[in-house]
């Protein structure tokens, strides 16, 4: 269990810092970001966005959770049910992280359109990778009943 409050708080942590290290940077003048055009960077605010949404609701229903059952008033299949919401939302958290740092990179290496394609297919690599690791993982425990 804390090991998972360790993770929502590191990917908390990251987005938000990612939030106001905007790649490219910011228009002195305005204090605008330099790549606001860019389809890329808005992919980058947007799941950099969902990511630290995820993580905070993780992190927030941990500590719900631990309030309450200190109290004695949560009976163990609600304890659960709230551990399986944190984990879910992490689980679902990361991917919106991992997309918001490719997309970032994307955008501040598109004058090197040939690393940023490379970045970009390193990071489909990286789901096809998982997702194949999931599997496998998935299958053996089917075929062990």
């Amino acid at each position: 269990m804390e090991a998972r409050v360790l993770v929502a708080a590191l990917v908390a942590t990251v987005t938000f810092a990612a939030a106001f290290a905007m790649p490219g940077g910011y228009k002195n003048e305005q204090g605008t970001a330099v790549l606001l055009k860019n389809a890329a960077f808005a992919v980058f605010v947007i799941s950099d966005a969902i990511a630290m949404v995820l993580s905070t609701s993780a992190l927030f229903m941990h500590f719900l959770c631990g309030r309450f059952g200190t109290r004695g008033q949560m009976e163990e299949d609600i304890k659960l049910y709230f551990s399986y919401g944190t984990s879910t939302l992490t689980i679902s958290a990361i991917p919106a992280m991992v997309i918001a740092f490719f997309s970032g990179s994307y955008a501040v290496l598109t004058p090197s359109l040939w690393l940023a394609i490379t970045t970009c297919f390193i990071g489909v690599a990286l789901f096809f990778f998982i997702a194949y690791q999931a599997r496998t993982v998935i299958r053996s425990i089917v075929l062990k009943y």
